[in-house]
């Protein structure tokens, strides 16, 4: 959207001069360390040709992305800083040294307790992602150009000793640097209001003696980023904590094109934001927004109508640059005109009124009808759609899964069964047999014994619960359940003959069980088997030939 530009203009001081109107800064690079020249772009990630840092942005010429972005932008000095701070007190330099940063004053195992509380890529190990992150939040939270004048890009000398002031003033009445501890009795998270469980790690800070923080709770109040280096800056007003860059913007502006604090006596203000004088300009071209035409982009910069017509979208519809100046419409990530926002097969406009995006483009309802229903949620299917089809009936993607344990389907194997489609593994374990005991499939060995099948771990003995042999004589069935040939004595009715248990195949006459061998003549002996018998006054058993004999005599 094109805009006349606003701007209200500040004065610190009654007593400041006027200056002289904007005139158009030179677009410049910046000196910075070799090391840092040419660096690569963590967040283009192979789309920045390399650091090529603006004069006085604080950006990459070639991405637009901040310095801390890129690799390798931590200064040799901040490291020098950082490691002479942080170092000291520490006894084993074995184990910290895999560290680029680690907490002082702290054991060993302290250091290790606090660094197994954070994610695995916020780790500080060298040559890491973590620390690269930790590289990258030193410089997001702890601006050098905060405290440093000769880092700021045309600064007087009345400001230099301002900024210092300022600088000096903030740190000793705000800064300070979080101690690890471990929790010994009741405590209460002052972030999250959880508790500290006793024995784990937690943050105290010491301008803030009675409060107490888990480690990933001590974070900056308005970015929510952990406070890098455990340094923070407590807002003495409601007892908040900042990271450093946050802190100063709660006590002096801060320029939003080149990042610095101003400590002019005058500055900018336009599209809620503040600015040098000389910094309200385009983010491409550099030339002054004061009293020009200019647009606002996505990541919060503002570029001139040249620019802007050099770098317009092309419309999705007409394939024409949208320009400044002309309305626009912004749907499903697509830009279009708002004249170009219409139905791609009738053209009507779809203001006010139900459309389908599918594929890449818009179409309304009623040029969007069904061309069949989902055999799963009953729902149509529309026509620009992918789907899935089998024999007769049709599926959503989405719904193109197995029936009973909802995996999708596409890609793999699938039966139908009982007039539904499922997986392979679930159609084994519906038609596979169940076992006897747990009354599961069984789709690897198994053992069938008496017209039942069993896993191989379910076929025990219902007794002492050891594994059965698949000898059949050594099995024995009661109730249908099956016992070794040890515990089946416990349960097993005496022979009428030997009084022995009968474990095996046996006989049964007058109530009374008999084994095998055990029912057999009086007179002669042998086995009565399935031949038959007779039965004396004095109940005697005779085989056939035997009874013969003595009714001859």
């Amino acid at each position: 959207m094109s805009k006349d530009s606003p701007v209200l203009e500040r004065t610190r001081s009654s007593s400041s001069s006027s200056s002289p109107g904007p005139a158009k800064p030179q677009r410049l690079t910046a000196a910075v360390p070799k090391v840092e020249v040419g660096a690569p772009c963590l967040r283009c990630k192979g789309g920045c040709e390399g650091l090529l840092l603006h004069v006085w942005r604080k950006v990459c010429i070639n991405c637009q992305c901040p310095r801390e972005t890129h690799q390798a932008t931590v200064s040799p000095r901040s490291s020098r800083m950082s490691d002479r701070r942080y170092s000291q007190d520490v006894a084993d330099e074995k184990v910290l040294n895999s560290y680029s940063w680690f907490p002082s004053g702290i054991s060993v195992d302290l250091v290790k307790r606090y660094m197994e509380c954070l994610p695995k890529d916020r780790v500080p190990l060298r040559g890491s992602e973590g620390e690269k992150k930790r590289n990258q939040l030193y410089l997001e939270q702890l601006p050098p150009h905060d405290l440093d004048p000769t880092l700021c890009h045309d600064m007087s000398d009345i400001e230099k000793k301002r900024l210092i002031k300022i600088a000096d003033k903030c740190k000793a009445r705000a800064c300070g640097v979080g101690g690890i501890n471990i929790a010994t009795g009741k405590k209460v998270c002052t972030q999250c209001d959880k508790r500290i469980d006793t024995g784990s790690v937690y943050i105290a800070a010491a301008r803030s003696p009675s409060k107490a923080w888990h480690p990933l709770c001590f974070t900056c109040t308005t970015c929510n980023e952990v406070l890098v280096d455990l340094i923070y800056f407590l807002n003495d007003k409601d007892d908040s904590l900042y990271c450093g860059r946050h802190y100063a913007e709660l006590k002096i502006p801060r320029c939003h094109g080149c990042d610095e604090l101003i400590v002019a006596d005058t500055f900018t203000i336009a599209e809620d934001k503040k600015w040098h004088k000389e910094h309200f300009c385009c983010q491409l071209c550099d030339t002054p927004l004061q009293g020009q035409k200019y647009t606002g982009r996505k990541d919060g910069s503002f570029v001139c109508q040249t620019c802007y017509d050099k770098t317009a979208v092309d419309c999705r519809r007409c394939l024409l640059p949208i320009k400044i100046g002309q309305s626009k419409i912004t749907k499903n990530g697509i830009e279009l005109h708002e004249d170009c926002f219409n139905c791609k097969r009738c053209r009507e406009s779809l203001f006010d009124r139900k459309y389908y995006f599918s594929e890449g483009d818009f179409l309304c309802d009623e040029c969007l009808q069904p061309i069949a229903q989902c055999s799963s949620c009953k729902e149509g299917i529309l026509l620009t759609e992918k789907h899935m089809k089998y024999e007769a009936h049709a599926w959503h993607v989405k719904c193109f899964s197995c029936s009973s344990c909802k995996i999708s389907l596409i890609d793999k194997g699938f039966q139908n069964y009982a007039g539904s489609l499922v997986c392979g593994d679930c159609f084994k374990q519906k038609t596979s047999k169940k076992c006897n005991v747990c009354y599961k499939p069984i789709t690897g060995k198994g053992v069938q014994f008496s017209f039942n099948v069993f896993h191989l771990e379910c076929f025990k003995c219902a007794d002492c619960n050891k594994a059965l042999s698949t000898d059949a004589g050594k099995i024995s069935e009661k109730h249908g359940k099956f016992y070794c040939e040890s515990c089946v004595v416990k349960f097993a009715k005496v022979c009428g003959a030997c009084k022995e248990p009968v474990t095996s195949r046996h006989t049964m006459y007058k109530k009374k069980i008999y084994h095998l061998n055990c029912f057999k003549c009086t007179n002669c002996g042998i086995p009565i088997g399935k031949q038959s018998f007779y039965e004396t006054s004095l109940n005697d058993i005779l085989c056939e030939p035997c009874a013969g004999k003595n009714s001859s005599t």
